[in-house]
């Protein structure tokens, strides 16, 4: 996927940060916690070796994009350290992540997660189980940032809902300094597709029933490759739904550590499994309240945590990464795309049309046609997604993000008939002039709302491009937001079974609104959008004026 417009110009300086930002060096020490002890002496040593390897796995997850440290965080860079401690004292590093990582705040969710691929990168992970926010940034999106990772993304229960074909590995092989290998496999929690997008969920598989089974299957699997060590990565306690990490554990043969989230903080248990031997259950905070280190020593193994109230050295390479990526977030939000003569409105957007609304309406129109998915008829942007105004004078991009500022406002096609869009309009309109979510902001079509009309023209009649009515048989691409498809509203009756007729857009309305600003409307906003421009017309509407 090729970026465009602004977002475009953002995601370009960003890779240049995070190449300038990886050639910094740095190297600082680890404050430790107590530890506990599970496992028994291995019974040989390697050939050639006089010691056999130790391992050391940093561990986070459901990081939702908070790489930064502040008040209650540790931040990526102290994680990274620790890392590099570990290494200085000898150890084998793993570094290893439950997924929920790649999106959440503004900084990783303006770049579509890839930031976040960026600084993973420099903090040096090794494998991300895929979680809410890895699938939430849709398949194609997501392949592109396994395609920019140095590190593995896993999962064991993610397949295709269609075929079941796996989406991504179920398990890496790890070598060790020794030659020793150490297997990992990732779960992604069922639940996890109640969370995401119902257009997402749709394309893919979750099975709870069938958890069990293949981990014992990855378990089989990475044994029989010759791994010594077998490490489970998952967030089933993340949720707090569904089967727990300690259940898996105790239903599982061979499962040594089991690594997961908890959102009461750093855990650790022992766990006795299917085979009477013993798991290792530790549960890491989110959002980098804290990092788990767990070790292992001669088949020994420890737990311990890296907490957000102690003093900890950070790593300076991933630190200035991380810090510069935000300080030149803050510049590009705060740049001028445009200017206005006067403010443009929000208000009444979910009652009728309204001068923003053929603004943005436009700007969807527009960016979708570049988008690489065909050019779209027609652009209906529904009155719940516009949150706020326009002001007067310089228009920032975080004033065009602000006006849609929602994750539900991705932009989708579907294809659909002329039959079946005049009914989703004419439902939308029904309301008028009360509000409703489904209020439409349209450009490409003219709509005459005859309410109360007893007449041929039914309840709304379209003309398309100012030209020939809707034809009821031909199909037509309409732009519309996640949002406005998922709700069981008007709209929703648009959708064929299983999301066949929807393409996800990589792309926001806000981010189409910025991208259109400065290109579309450089200097300033056309005088056009200085009032509504009569896109959606009341023939008759008793008690009302005839036009917005």
């Amino acid at each position: 996927m090729t970026p465009h417009g602004t977002y475009g110009t953002f995601q370009r300086r960003m890779g240049a940060l995070l190449v300038a930002c990886l050639l910094l060096v740095a190297c600082v020490p680890l404050a430790g916690c107590s530890t506990t002890t599970i496992g028994e002496e291995e019974p040989t040593t390697p050939v050639r070796q006089i010691v056999p390897s130790a391992l050391a796995i940093v561990h986070t997850g459901a990081v939702h994009g908070r790489f930064e440290q502040d008040d209650g965080h540790i931040g990526l860079a102290v994680a990274s350290q620790a890392a590099h401690e570990l290494e200085d004292e000898g150890f084998d590093v793993l570094m290893l992540d439950s997924g929920d990582t790649l999106g959440g705040t503004e900084l990783v969710d303006l770049s579509h997660g890839e930031l976040g691929v960026g600084f993973m990168n420099a903090a040096g992970y090794d494998a991300i189980a895929i979680g809410g926010s890895e699938l939430s940034l849709g398949m194609d999106t997501l392949r592109e940032r396994m395609s920019q990772s140095d590190f593995a993304f896993l999962s064991a229960n993610l397949v295709t809902a269609d075929d079941g074909t796996p989406l991504v590995d179920a398990s890496k092989a790890f070598a060790l300094e020794d030659g020793r290998l150490v297997g990992v496999f990732a779960l992604t929690s069922p639940s996890v597709a109640s969370e995401v997008s119902p257009i997402i969920a749709s394309t893919v598989s979750l099975s709870e029933e069938r958890l069990v089974e293949l981990a014992q299957q990855e378990v089989a699997n990475l044994r029989s490759q010759g791994c010594r060590l077998v490490i489970c990565l998952t967030d089933l306690d993340g949720d707090g739904a569904g089967m727990s990490a300690s259940e898996l554990a105790s239903e599982v043969s061979g499962i040594d550590v089991l690594l997961d989230c908890d959102a009461d903080g750093f855990g650790q248990s022992k766990v006795q499994d299917a085979s009477g031997d013993e798991t290792l259950v530790v549960g890491t905070p989110p959002e980098l309240g804290a990092a788990s280190i767990v070790t292992w020593e001669r088949g020994t193994l420890s737990a311990q945590s890296i907490e957000a109230d102690r003093h900890h050295e950070a790593d300076e390479q991933v630190d200035a990464l991380v810090t510069q990526a935000a300080l030149e977030n803050q510049r590009q939000l705060a740049k001028a795309l445009t200017s206005a003569t006067a403010p443009i409105a929000v208000d009444g957007s979910r009652r009728q049309e309204t001068a923003l609304g053929d603004l943005v309406a436009d700007a969807v129109l527009w960016q979708a046609g570049r988008g690489g998915q065909g050019s779209p008829d027609i652009a209906i942007v529904d009155g719940a997604s516009l949150r706020s105004s326009l002001p007067k004078g310089n228009i920032t991009r975080a004033d065009a993000l602000a006006v849609s500022p929602c994750a539900e406002t991705r932009l989708c096609i579907v294809r659909t008939t002329g039959e079946a869009l005049l009914d989703s309009l004419a439902k939308a309109c029904a309301h008028m002039p009360d509000e409703s979510d489904d209020m439409p902001q349209v450009a490409g079509i003219t709509i005459t709302v005859n309410q109360g009309a007893d007449d041929e023209t039914g309840p709304v009649s379209i003309s398309s491009g100012g030209r020939d009515a809707l034809s009821p048989t031909r199909e037509y691409a309409v732009v519309l937001t996640e949002q406005a498809l998922c709700r069981q509203g008007a709209f929703h009756a648009l959708v064929k079974k299983g999301y066949t007729n929807v393409t996800l857009i990589d792309t926001s309305v806000g981010e189409a609104l910025a991208d259109y600003l400065a290109y579309e409307c450089k200097g300033s906003v056309p005088q056009r959008y200085a009032s509504p421009q009569r896109r959606i017309r009341q023939a008759t509407a008793p008690g009302a004026d005839a036009s917005p």
